[in-house]
């Protein structure tokens, strides 16, 4: 018996009996699963680095006052040794800037005060030659000696000092190991002193000495030069470019002046820290003219 073959129709499905035809339902694809969450917590987030806290900048050094000296009386005398004295060529001259002098120092023994001086010696030469040929005056190196003790023999006689400046013949300087004892507590002494006794070299090539043996004698007239000496020995300081010129150093001036012994010829505490700091603030050597003022400023 022959089968005919005969379409059932359904909803969505076309088939022949006894075989697929076609459909047109798509192929059924299950649902993608949803990931599950892991049970482990999630990472905290990595922090941010902080920047590094800035350091403050450390504090500007305070500097060093900046005075103007007043100014010193006119020459009063026409006497030729009084007119030396107070109208020296050199008080025109500016204080000569000093580059390469040792620093400060503390020395203990002769072997370290020997080349410490002659190096210091050196460096202040060699900025004052050029200025003292400026103005006319002899410009050679002054020569310089050391001695033991406390006494030292020179052509000019015997003395008893850490240091001393012998006129005769052109100059010379005496460099003694008493001053050891000075730069023992105070570094800048070695400095001072050597300043000093170059401050008595420009006064004996510009006449000076020869000249104290016409003005009054005593006391006061030596105290006149000794004291001069020493402000030219602080303007100097000032220029040299081994120390440090802030505060703490310019608050150890005036005491390190009035340390020196007051023997009666060298200038009391008050005359020297008047003077001494008039040197340092200076500009021209003119400005430690001592010959010009009273007796009170003097002392």
């Amino acid at each position: 018996m022959a089968v005919v073959g005969f379409l059932v129709i359904v909803p969505g499905l076309i088939a022949v009996l006894g075989g697929l035809v076609a459909s047109s339902v798509e192929p059924y694809e299950p649902p993608t699963p949803m990931p599950r969450p892991s049970s482990a917590p999630p990472a905290p987030p990595t922090p941010k680095p902080e920047p590094p806290t800035p350091k403050p900048a450390p504090p500007e050094p305070e500097p060093i006052p900046n005075r103007t000296n007043p100014p010193l009386p006119p020459p009063n005398s026409g006497d030729p040794a009084w007119v030396r004295v107070q109208q020296a060529a050199v008080y025109t001259a500016s204080f000569p800037s000093m580059s390469g002098c040792p620093a400060p120092a503390t020395l203990g023994t002769m072997a370290e005060l020997q080349p410490y001086a002659t190096a210091e010696l050196a460096c202040i030469q060699n900025a004052w030659r050029p200025v003292l040929a400026t103005v006319g005056l002899p410009s050679a190196e002054v020569p310089h000696f050391f001695f033991s003790g406390s006494e030292v023999t020179s052509p000019c006689g015997v003395s008893t000092a850490p240091a001393y400046y012998c006129s005769a013949n052109g100059g010379t300087i005496h460099i003694g190991e008493d001053l050891l004892l000075d730069t023992s507590w105070d570094p800048i002494w070695a400095k001072d002193v050597i300043g000093h006794e170059y401050g008595h070299h420009i006064q004996g090539v510009s006449g000076f000495f020869d000249a104290m043996d016409d003005l009054p004698p005593g006391n006061e007239t030596i105290r006149r030069n000794e004291i001069q000496a020493t402000c030219f020995s602080m303007g100097m300081l000032r220029r040299d470019d081994s120390v440090t010129l802030d505060r703490p150093f310019y608050d150890t001036l005036e005491p390190h002046l009035r340390s020196y012994l007051d023997d009666g010829t060298h200038g009391s505490p008050d005359s020297l820290a008047l003077w001494g700091m008039r040197g340092f603030h200076a500009t021209l050597a003119g400005e430690c003219t001592t010959w010009l003022v009273g007796s009170d400023k003097v002392r």
